[in-house]
């Protein structure tokens, strides 16, 4: 990673967490926090040519993690790597008998695979309904994804997303920003959460062309069949970039859920048959 962004990002954590910056020195950026204390200085490398900048960004980094209580991995992926995370837990007593937890892990894998190409495939054509061929336009975008080894006594899985690259698509002739991908993939997460299972929706033709621009049957079916074969009382998502973070919980799962995913899943194929 360049190291003139690598400062750039570290700045623009700081702007989120209401740092303004003071006098600077010769060889650091100087910031203060009104709600730290106003004598707590942090002190910035801004000598982004010197060998040792690295080293001091990350104990920077370090001095951030503790100051916000961050994690020290995480916040080096969105600033070193410049990167973004969406991190998904799932809370059980089931999942913690460790001869069980292979398997649901390697679903989870296998899953979320699933769900970030249907989702690159979903923000390069926009399609409702993906075809295979639609399918094969994600390779670019996830081939940039990386999963981040689990927790030790936890089952949080995390995934570093691109977030500057450009996913270019031959077939269309153009260029996707993956920052819209990411974006799109947790939106559809959080709109099944907080609006098919936490509201009494009437699927009606109005409602689903209202919402058709938001809608894509392989991304419910993906996360239907998440909710299904994990099992988990309750999974959290947590979209993590330097200008924010976003969290969406799909509440109680149980049968009823899917049940009531499936029940949207089937009213949006029927609408689309009449279009």
């Amino acid at each position: 990673m360049d190291n003139n962004k690598i400062l750039s990002n570290i700045i623009h954590f700081l702007k989120t967490k209401e740092w303004h910056e003071d006098t600077p020195t010769k060889r650091s950026l100087v910031f203060i926090n009104d709600k730290i204390g106003s004598d707590f200085r942090l002190f910035v490398p801004k000598l982004v040519h010197e060998n040792d900048f690295l080293i001091q960004a990350q104990k920077t980094i370090q001095s951030l993690c503790s100051i916000h209580s961050e994690n020290n991995s995480d916040l080096k992926s969105l600033i070193i790597k410049n990167r973004e995370i969406l991190s998904i837990k799932f809370e059980a007593d089931q999942i913690y008998d460790d001869g069980v937890k292979i398997v649901i892990f390697s679903n989870i894998v296998s899953r979320l695979n699933i769900l970030l190409t249907h989702a690159a495939a979903f923000t390069i054509t926009n399609k409702p309904i993906l075809s295979r061929e639609d399918t094969k336009l994600s390779k670019g975008y996830l081939d940039r994804c990386r999963f981040i080894k689990n927790e030790k006594g936890s089952l949080i899985t995390k995934i570093e997303l691109p977030k500057d690259d450009e996913i270019y698509n031959e077939l269309y002739d153009q260029k996707i920003n993956s920052k819209i991908v990411n974006k799109r993939l947790f939106d559809s997460i959080n709109f099944i959460n907080n609006t098919i299972l936490a509201e009494d929706v009437n699927y009606s033709d109005d409602y689903i062309d209202k919402n058709i621009s938001n809608i894509n049957l392989s991304l419910i079916s993906d996360i239907r069949l998440l909710y299904k074969e994990v099992p988990a009382s309750t999974i959290s998502v947590l979209h993590k970039s330097i200008e924010s973070d976003h969290n969406t919980t799909s509440g109680s799962l149980g049968s009823y859920t899917t049940q009531k995913i499936k029940l949207f899943e089937d009213a949006v194929k029927l609408r689309l048959r009449k279009i």
